[in-house]
Parts: C-alpha cells; sequence; structure tokens
C-alpha cells in the first residue's frame, strides 16, 4: 500500500492529479489562500459548471437567460490513490500486464476526468466533496475489476486532498463570487424595501380610503339635511299655523315618551292622565 511517507520522489508525485504529494513541513499548521502557491497547488482538470442563479430573477426571459449559463471550468485538485497488490491474485500481477502501476494510473485519471466532467463547481466545491470521494473510489474499482485478464491490483483508499479553483485564477474567482454575494444581498435589500414601500402604500390608501368614505358620508348627510329644510319650508309655506303645531306635536311626543302627562283642560277644570294612550280622568275634590 502507498502512503505519504513510502513515497517521496519527484517521479512519485508527478501524478497528473492522482499524486501523492510529499509532506510538506514548512507550511504545516498554516493557512494556505487559494490564491497562493503551495507544496501541491493541484492538477488542473476540466469541470462541468452550471451558474444556477435563476432564483435571483423574476420573470421568465431571465430565468432562461440564467438556464443558458451552463460552462465548464477549470478546477485544481490532488487526488492520492492508495493501492497494493493484491495478495490472492499475485500471479496475476507478475504475469499479465506490463507497466501495472502506470495501468493504474492511467485508468483513475480516466476515471476522475469522466466524473469531473459531469459534476457542478460550485457543488463539488462544497457539499459534494465526499460525495466525489465516493463516486471515484467505486469507479476505480469498477474499472479494474473489468480488466479481463486481472491485473491484481487492490485500492485501499482514494482521498481529495485538495480541491479549489486553479492558483493563476483564484483571485478572480473569489471576485466573481463577492460580487454574486453582494448582488443577491442587493436584491434581497429591494425586496425588503419593496415589502415596506408596499405595506406603506397600503395603509395609506386605506387612510385617503376612510378619509374619503367620511367626506362622502358628510356630503350626503348634508344633502339630506338640504332636502328635508326644503321640504319644511314648503310646507311651511301652506300652512305656518298646522305646520308649527305638528311640529311641536311630533317633538312633544318624540321628546316626552317615557314621561306620565297630565292634562288639565281649561274650561271644565278636568284633569286627564295620558298613560299607555289611555285617558283617566281625576275628580277634582
Amino acid at each position: 500500500m502507498v502512503g505519504f511517507d513510502e513515497l517521496e520522489s519527484d517521479a512519485a508525485h508527478n501524478f497528473h492529479g492522482i499524486s501523492i504529494p510529499k509532506k510538506d513541513h514548512d507550511h504545516a499548521d498554516k493557512v494556505i489562500l487559494w490564491d497562493k502557491r503551495h507544496h501541491n497547488s493541484g492538477e488542473n482538470f476540466l469541470i462541468a459548471s452550471r451558474t444556477n442563479t435563476t432564483h435571483l430573477y423574476h420573470n421568465d426571459a431571465a430565468k432562461n437567460a440564467g438556464d443558458l449559463q451552463t460552462a465548464a471550468n477549470l478546477i485544481a485538485a490532488a487526488i492520492p490513490v492508495f493501492y497494493s497488490v493484491d495478495e490472492f491474485n499475485i500471479l496475476d500481477y507478475a504475469y499479465n500486464y506490463k507497466n501495472q502501476d502506470d495501468i493504474v494510473k492511467k485508468i483513475a485519471y480516466r476515471e476522475i476526468i469522466t466524473y469531473l466532467a459531469s459534476t457542478d463547481f460550485i457543488h463539488l466545491m462544497g457539499h459534494g466533496r465526499m460525495d466525489a470521494k465516493a463516486n471515484i473510489e467505486t469507479r476505480i474499482k469498477a474499472a479494474l475489476a473489468a480488466m479481463t485478464p486481472s491485473i491484481g491490483i487492490k485500492i485501499h483508499h482514494v482521498g481529495i486532498m485538495e480541491i479549489h479553483p486553479p492558483v493563476a485564477i483564484a483571485r478572480a474567482y473569489q471576485d466573481v463570487t463577492a460580487a454574486h454575494e453582494i448582488m443577491h444581498a442587493n436584491i434581497l435589500k429591494a425586496e425588503k424595501d419593496a415589502v415596506i414601500l408596499q405595506r406603506d402604500a397600503e395603509i395609506k390608501s386605506h387612510t385617503l380610503i376612510s378619509a374619503a368614505g367620511g367626506l362622502h358620508q358628510e356630503t350626503q348627510l348634508a344633502s339630506a339635511e338640504a332636502l328635508r329644510f326644503s321640504k319644511q319650508q314648503q310646507l311651511f309655506l301652506a300652512s305656518p299655523t298646522v305646520y308649527t303645531l305638528r311640529s311641536f306635536l311630533e317633538m312633544f311626543e318624540t321628546e316626552t315618551e317615557d314621561v306620565k302627562k297630565y292634562v288639565i283642560t281649561t274650561e271644565s277644570r278636568e284633569i286627564f292622565i295620558l298613560n299607555d294612550l289611555k285617558i283617566e280622568p281625576i275628580e277634582e275634590n
């Protein structure tokens, strides 16, 4: 099995991305930035990239334009492959092939390229890293197992040591990512402002409608009072005495509805009690 401490030659490290990098004690316990060259900046691979920004658009034309933003990117990756001779198939390893190590490297390189070409750049840079490791390992094992005759190689582990934008374009990648974040933040701020403006507009609209309703009611009331006054004036001009007496009696009836009434006549000097429309004479002593 090949490990970190077993390979120290430069030839062993030049594995086109499928490498076992040397230990670099100078960079131990240090933060290494993407745009700074370090002990192993990885090999460049072609990887698919779908710019999934359709959630940032608010019309079909813009969404369709976002869907078309499918392209390819370069990604730097260091993917070590640990393998050894299968103890149960030593004869296959010894007699079936020559340059077995080179065959394993080429098969591994082929499977890595095939997988990365169909994997999204952002997904791989984020939570898809462990899925990528498992898929690449499964692909390499299956490819070796399918060889006829057998090559007698056993894969122990495939890892992803480094995966990031190539050093030469890392700063530009960070600038683009920052620009997308700023754009998204501006969109969220605009949406928040739109909600606030809509709420304020609805409140103002409700206030204006209420005020207009009140003004309409006052106008209707004034019109009704003017019409009533006109009718009253006509009745008064037709018969001033009857109108005055009727108005007095209507007012008297309304204002004294719950009050017991006594009527004293001037001629017979009798007293009548008006109670529930019944006239009850009271005899004088």
